[in-house]
């Protein structure tokens, strides 16, 4: 099984005054990991070229285990998986690492929407089956 892999340092802005990674920067870490995870399939998934096609994908759900701080200048890998597909939903599992310490555990539900009902709609086809290279089976 592979996963998306995302390397980010963390900056000055990401921290409190102490130098600690601001809680909810590691929400904004994972969804960072999460469109470049889509980019890397297919330009076709940016965000951009979803808007264009009226579509977007909104978190509907997130429970985020924080187990140790990030600090300034440490070097973050972020790794994605898929724990479920749903016709329009998907979870992710995303663990933040410093070398081979697990930082932080996201699991991130998205939805895909139509953008000017608010609905749920289906998850692109293509996208889809791109995903399932990316299934994880167990937590």
């Amino acid at each position: 099984m592979k996963s998306f892999v995302y390397n980010r340092r963390v900056y000055f802005r990401d921290t409190d005054a102490g130098g600690v990674v601001y809680h909810a920067n590691y929400l904004a870490f994972a969804e960072e990991a999460r469109t470049q995870a889509l980019l890397s399939l297919s330009e076709d998934f940016s965000n951009v070229a979803m808007m264009q096609k009226g579509e977007v994908f909104v978190v509907v759900h997130c429970e985020v285990d924080f187990i140790k701080s990030a600090k300034l200048d440490d070097q973050l890998v972020i790794y994605s998986n898929v724990l479920k597909l749903a016709p329009a939903s998907a979870v992710f599992l995303q663990n933040i690492m410093k070398n081979d310490t697990l930082l932080a555990k996201l699991k991130v539900k998205v939805a895909a929407i139509n953008m000017a009902s608010g609905r749920p709609i289906s998850f692109n086809p293509k996208l889809k089956e791109l995903l399932k290279q990316y299934i994880k089976t167990e937590e």
